[in-house]
């Protein structure tokens, strides 16, 4: 798109799901031009903004943080389930896993082999290696957000951190999107899904629609 949009041309991204209705038939090259070219006809049709490449990057470093959470917390539960297997259970909590051998020290009652030992050791200089890595993606994206004025304006909201400011930046690229603040809480998921019919309005619970990780933030700053 930003390729196209240097050659002079007027992008418009549709998401997939708008243009799948207009697929008739088989799939094909052919048959998705056309429904691409019938759906950004239509006047109620809702297009994506382009990105950024600064947008992209912050996104980038935001999934490679998650990556190395769900990699720890794979770790702390591989740790806890060796020690199970030797009748100790571990606390959970990182509390306990940063002084791991010290509380096997303090588990008079049951001593385990020395080849056991190492093994934990190994795999818990690589639990220390990821929380290393997590603080070097948060101090990026707290410098990150001290340098975007966008960043700065959201961080002046109550319960808005240097996490949700920088991931908003990057997920919304750009806040003409939306008319007002409700079809962004839409979009994020944050509304009532509905199910109405026959002129009966039905509210059910939230819809969780829309950017996962962003809406999780939101209501961890609202608590």
């Amino acid at each position: 798109a930003r390729k196209c949009a240097d050659f002079g041309h007027q992008v418009q991204l549709i998401p997939p799901q708008y243009v799948k209705p207009y697929v008739k038939g088989n799939k094909n090259d052919f048959i998705d031009a056309a429904a691409i070219a019938e759906a950004a006809s239509r006047p109620s049709m809702r297009f994506v903004a382009v990105k950024s490449e600064d947008a992209q990057v912050i996104a980038v470093i935001h999934r490679i943080r998650d990556g190395f959470i769900k990699e720890r917390t794979a770790c702390m539960s591989r740790i806890g389930a060796i020690l199970l297997e030797f009748g100790l259970s571990l606390p959970t909590g990182h509390a306990k896993m940063k002084i791991l051998f010290q509380w096997i020290a303090d588990q008079r009652y049951q001593t385990l082999p020395q080849s056991l030992m190492h093994e934990l050791s190994l795999i818990h200089a690589h639990y220390l290696y990821l929380n290393e890595q997590i603080k070097i993606q948060d101090t990026k994206l707290k410098q990150l957000a001290e340098q975007h004025e966008l960043a700065k304006l959201l961080k002046t909201v109550p319960g808005i951190g240097d996490l949700t400011a920088t991931l908003c930046v990057a997920d919304v690229s750009a806040a003409s999107n939306f008319s007002n603040g409700r079809n962004m809480a839409a979009w994020l998921g944050l509304v009532p899904r509905q199910y109405s019919t026959g002129g009966k309005t039905k509210l059910l619970g939230v819809s969780k629609r829309g950017n996962k990780h962003l809406r999780t933030l939101f209501i961890h700053g609202a608590r």
